[in-house]
């Protein structure tokens, strides 16, 4: 009996995930249009919408959980399970996704100059700071206009937070030439952005106090220090207008906000058979 009836609750699990890929029309279980809350989220009147179309009467924020988190429903129904308890979750964003937001929204606020060509990526991370963004976009609009007859490889960096301290290296003999200007680094070894310098034993030129030296560049750079955020800009009079966006950086996190958001729904359907004991389903987009 108890093994039939967690087949029978995983059985509904899956069709609600399936469910989740299509729209519903709200309907209630005699075919009028449910009464759906304002409060309730597109996820929450989707499943809402799933549990009424399958027989079972879904009343939202249940006025049985008088205190605690309460599961988004508790329905219930004539066939078994005959009551059971449901959490709806949306995954929050990466944090790198909403630091790409904002970075967005900085380059399009900023007045760039407009008679280069060429691209350009700003590489921003989960904790990239706004002023690190806008510090690199202004390095870039100071100094790339005397390159705009060039194919050139420009790289602006910010290394540490808050660190101050401008650098100029110059690896003069790549194709096209690599200009950096690092700002941040401090006593440690510049960090290295994508894309660029990927050889060690290139030549580069430091600029320091009028005095020119040039070394091999895994003598000044190391390729996993971590970088707070990067502008990196090809200019190429052959191409077409300049174009500037934002790139994340890191681990896709996917898997721990999934766990996240399990363990959540977890606590609330624990907290709900505290007033009425029954299984749970949880559904997540």
């Amino acid at each position: 009996m108890a093994v039939g009836l967690v087949r029978k609750i995983m059985n509904l699990c899956r069709a609600w995930a399936e469910a989740a890929k299509r729209r519903f029309r709200l309907c209630g279980t005699k075919g009028r249009e449910a009464s759906v809350p304002e409060t309730m989220t597109e996820e929450e009147k989707l499943a809402q919408a799933w549990l009424q179309s399958r027989g079972y009467a879904a009343e939202f924020e249940p006025e049985i959980v008088k205190e605690g988190r309460s599961p988004d429903f508790r329905a219930r129904g004539s066939a078994e399970p005959n009551s059971l308890w449901a959490e709806v979750k949306t995954l929050d964003p990466e944090d790198v996704s909403v630091v790409m937001g904002r970075a967005a929204n900085i380059i399009h606020a900023t007045s760039l100059p407009g008679n280069l060509r060429g691209f350009a990526t700003v590489f921003v991370n989960g904790v990239t700071r706004d002023q690190s963004v806008r510090y690199v976009l202004k390095l870039f609009a100071e100094h790339a206009p005397k390159y705009k007859n060039e194919t050139v490889r420009l790289i602006f960096t910010q290394q540490a937070p808050d660190a101050k301290g401008l650098r100029r290296v110059d690896a003069g003999s790549l194709t096209p030439p690599e200009l950096f200007w690092i700002r941040g680094a401090g006593d440690q070894k510049f960090a290295v952005p994508p894309g660029v310098l990927e050889d060690g034993l290139s030549m580069v030129t430091v600029h320091e106090g009028g005095v020119d030296r040039t070394v091999a560049a895994f003598h000044l750079f190391e390729w996993t220090a971590p970088l707070d955020c990067a502008l990196v800009a090809k200019l190429d009079p052959t191409e077409h207008p300049l174009s500037v966006h934002p790139m994340g950086g890191g681990f896709v996190s996917v898997g721990s906000r999934v766990l996240k958001a399990i363990e959540s729904a977890n606590g609330q359907i624990k907290n709900g058979c505290r007033y009425h004991k029954a299984p749970g389903m949880g559904g997540y987009r």
